[in-house]
């Protein structure tokens, strides 16, 4: 279950308005509708704790694997480096569930994922464009 229909879930389960809500999140109604329609995640992980307690709910409830991915990403790098991670891992989504590409192809292409993130991992440098290309 993602984001949004969790944070609709929870809402409705308190019987409570969206400007309810957003009033005892801490946020604009703006953003709060933002949430619960899936157009927007929140930019920062205290943002997730506030509403975590504000219904009363694990943290870990409230994010997946890519969430906090994002959010550490976001921390480490800023809001460019945040972007790059969303549409890295939206283009790899893509590619897995697509269907167009073989197997193989998508073996190889989690692979070279992992293979990137090891070595980044053990401190190596980063790849320049020019060595890449």
């Amino acid at each position: 279950m993602d984001f949004a229909i969790k944070l609709r879930s929870l809402r409705k389960e308190k019987k409570l308005t969206q400007v309810q809500a957003a009033a005892g999140t801490g946020v604009s109604l703006r953003t709060y509708k933002g949430y619960e329609l899936g157009e927007r995640l929140p930019r920062y992980r205290k943002i997730y704790v506030d509403i975590a307690n504000f219904y009363n709910v694990d943290l870990n409830y409230l994010l997946t694997d890519g969430d906090q991915y994002v959010l550490n990403t976001n921390e480490v790098n800023g809001p460019k480096g945040k972007r790059g991670t969303e549409l890295l891992i939206a283009n790899m989504e893509m590619f897995f569930a697509g269907g167009e590409a073989s197997e193989e192809d998508k073996d190889a292409a989690f692979l070279a994922l992992t293979e990137a993130y090891l070595e980044t991992k053990k401190g190596s440098k980063k790849k320049t464009r020019k060595e890449i290309d």
